[in-house]
């Protein structure tokens, strides 16, 4: 009982000193030390907010925009044979240096040399074709020359023996005409009809003055050498009491035949030449498929070497000697990575608050963390237009891309940091 009555007493002491503190802290003015708020049951922190004069503050520049990565090749080279065939050489392995034009690796090219060789005589064979064929053109041609000047004699020889026979129908029918004509004007004189007798006079001059005439173009016709083939047949005329062998003077008939034989002959030349056209036609064709053929065996032979398309770095070999490489594009990797050491590039993400600020060509510092003592020049080159998703968090690839010193063994995938000088 003695000790519940002492505890008691003390519970109501401790309850007498804090009312009294309550009513001391009641009656003083409401200040409080820095750093904590009056009235709250809990400590509130409060920044301290130094005077002008005393400020040091730390921001992160505007103009900068930073990221890590890996460093890659800029300029590298997938390299695969572009034909099929066994592998008989390699002549790198990964890790040599090798030169611009330099020779890596081989395909047996045997088959192909044969094929070569065959497609170079097929192709010789395609061109003495057209040569015979634009030969075979040529004579077409001139023997259509020569069939169109026969058939212009055979016409002129028509054209001549047509004229002499009407030549010589008219030089009768004058001749005929003067008998009569004399006939008549003895009669009129027998009767003395001087009038009458004058008239068939005057007709008798007028039908002599025209067979004179008639008679000297027959003489020039009969005179005359002919054109052509000259045809068997002999007919002789009395012109002013001269007697003239008509050897090529033939009847209009057989001059008719003539013309229609050579008109056959010309007919002929232009299907020759027409067929000689054809046959050009298909020689070319032949030259140009030996010639697409030749082309192709080379373009295989070409195909079946990899030669370095720039200086660089064998960064990957996959056949070996003896292998049998089937379609370029079946192959799940390719027969030689290449690179270029001396330019690589960097990608780093950026914030999509930050791309808007960075543009192509801005500088950038690179730091590599296998050289921490060395930042190189670099510049972005290309900034995606695709996004990047963290979760909520958006970002863009950037690429910066740095030329290396020749003495610094900076290789592919190690990590790198960058800094852009952004607007």
């Amino acid at each position: 009982m003695t000790h519940k009555i002492k505890g008691l007493v003390l519970l109501f002491m401790i309850i007498l000193v804090v009312g009294s503190l309550a009513a001391c802290t009641a009656a003083q003015p409401s200040s409080s030390p820095s750093g904590i708020k009056a009235g709250s049951g809990s400590l509130a922190i409060k920044t301290p907010v130094p005077s002008k004069s005393s400020a040091v503050t730390t921001v992160t520049p505007q103009n900068k925009v930073s990221g890590t990565g890996t460093i890659d090749a800029a300029n590298y080279a997938n390299l695969n044979f572009g034909s099929a065939g066994q592998v008989i050489a390699i002549n790198v392995k990964k890790g040599d240096h090798v030169t611009r034009d330099a020779v890596l690796a081989k395909l047996d090219t045997a088959d192909l040399e044969v094929a070569l060789a065959q497609a170079k005589v097929a192709q010789g064979q395609s061109s003495v074709l057209l040569t015979q064929a634009k030969t075979g053109l040529d004579q077409a041609k001139l023997a259509q020359v020569q069939a169109n000047t026969a058939l212009a004699a055979a016409q002129f020889n028509l054209d001549r023996t047509a004229a002499v026979k009407d030549i010589q129908d008219e030089i009768s029918k004058l001749q005929r005409q003067i008998e009569v004509s004399k006939q008549m004007m003895a009669e009129r004189i027998a009767l003395n009809s001087e009038g009458s007798a004058d008239y068939y006079l005057s007709q008798i001059k007028t039908a002599q003055a025209q067979l004179i005439k008639q008679q000297k173009d027959l003489l020039d016709l009969l005179t005359g050498s002919e054109t052509g083939t000259v045809m068997a047949g002999v007919a002789t005329y009395e012109i002013g009491g001269q007697e003239y062998d008509r050897l090529v003077v033939q009847d209009v008939r057989m001059k008719e035949l003539a013309v229609e034989v050579a008109q056959n002959v010309v007919d002929q030349t232009a299907t020759g030449i027409t067929l000689a056209q054809l046959g050009i036609d298909q020689a070319n064709n032949g030259l140009v498929l030996a010639q697409k053929n030749l082309d192709l065996i080379k373009k295989h032979i070409d195909q079946s070497t990899i030669a370095a398309p720039f200086d660089g770095l064998v960064a990957g070999v996959n056949p070996r000697v003896g292998d049998f490489i089937t379609i370029p594009a079946a192959l799940p990797k390719p027969v030689i990575f290449l690179i270029d050491p001396a330019s690589l590039e960097l990608v780093i993400a950026a914030n999509e608050l930050d791309v808007p600020r960075v543009k192509i060509g801005q500088k950038a510092a690179v730091s590599i963390d296998a050289f921490p003592d060395i930042k190189l020049d670099g510049q972005v080159s290309a900034i995606s237009s695709v996004p990047t998703l963290h979760g909520s968090v958006v970002d863009y690839d950037i690429t910066i891309t740095f030329p290396v010193p020749s003495n610094m063994e900076v290789k592919v995938g190690m990590n790198a940091a960058a800094v852009i000088t952004a607007e």
